[in-house]
């Protein structure tokens, strides 16, 4: 029985280009010596194959050390990254301390020139107030001894005027008893000389004491006249002297509310004057430390 030959174990699935068959016939074609293109694409082949695995290793090589060099230069940026960002950091910590420094320095003198003004300002409304005080308290006295003295004047008249009163009363008191006696001492010795003479007494008696009450009542208008003009006398001394007091009272109040004013708007003068330098200092530290960033 004759040997057959197995057959060839081929792939089941050569896929789009069977690469395997086009490379084992490439590699197992020998070309003869009379093929010269056959080994013209052998050699330019194999060739090829060493120049590409040539250019291969280099190219992992040359990887390789792209890689590291690569590293060392990220390290190296980092590490300078770090050391600027520290720097930069330092410097800023010390602008910012200088800066805290100068403003706590600018303050704490600000707060002590405001003591200052605030001593000064309490120490010229006290002076002020002590002004006011003493003018005051000297008006006051003033114008209680011009009332003391309107007072005594005003009293003194009345007892003058209460005084005369009673003397006009009683001597027109006295007058009329003196004059009653003489009449009815008259009006006896007639009634007994004779009965005639009688009437003409009753007559010369009525005429006398009508001559009596009329000076009585002249005497009485006189003194009420008197009266009323020492009263008015002394109501238009009291009226001036009050007048006079007033004006005192008003021109003290007056210079008191001038001063005041004066005084007060000086301060507020110069708290502006304060207000614009500190605001003038804080926009030069402003402008200073923006220039210094």
């Amino acid at each position: 029985m004759a040997d057959k030959k197995a057959p060839k174990q081929e792939s089941i699935d050569n896929g789009m280009f069977d690469f395997q068959t086009v490379m084992n016939e490439f590699y197992n074609n020998k070309p003869g010596e009379d093929d010269a293109e056959g080994r013209a694409i052998k050699n330019n082949f194999q060739a090829n194959m060493v120049q590409s695995a040539f250019d291969s290793n280099l190219a992992k090589e040359m990887a390789q050390t792209q890689s590291g060099i690569a590293q060392q230069n990220m390290t190296h940026a980092a590490d300078l990254e770090a050391r600027n960002t520290a720097m930069n950091m330092d410097q800023e910590f010390n602008y910012g301390m200088q800066s805290m420094d100068a403003q706590f320095g600018y303050q704490d003198k600000f707060a002590n020139n405001q003591h200052d003004r605030d001593l000064g300002t309490l120490t010229a409304t006290g002076e002020q107030n002590r002004l006011q005080t003493k003018t005051q308290g000297s008006e006051d006295r003033l114008t209680a001894t011009v009332k003391g003295e309107q007072d005594k004047g005003l009293a003194k008249v009345q007892g003058e005027y209460n005084v005369m009163g009673q003397q006009i009363g009683a001597n027109a008191e006295k007058y009329k008893s003196e004059m009653a006696a003489d009449a009815s001492k008259y009006g006896a010795d007639k009634t007994a000389a004779s009965a005639d003479k009688a009437t003409d007494a009753s007559i010369t008696n009525t005429q006398t004491q009508a001559d009596a009450s009329i000076t009585n009542t002249k005497t009485q208008a006189e003194a009420d006249r008197f009266g009323a003009d020492r009263a008015a006398q002394a109501s238009e001394y009291g009226a001036d002297r009050t007048l006079d007091a007033t004006k005192d009272t008003n021109k003290t109040s007056t210079e008191n509310i001038r001063v005041t004013g004066d005084e007060g708007r000086k301060t507020m003068g110069y708290q502006d004057q304060l207000d614009a330098g500190k605001e003038n200092r804080q926009s030069a530290r402003s402008r200073s430390m923006a220039r210094s960033f």
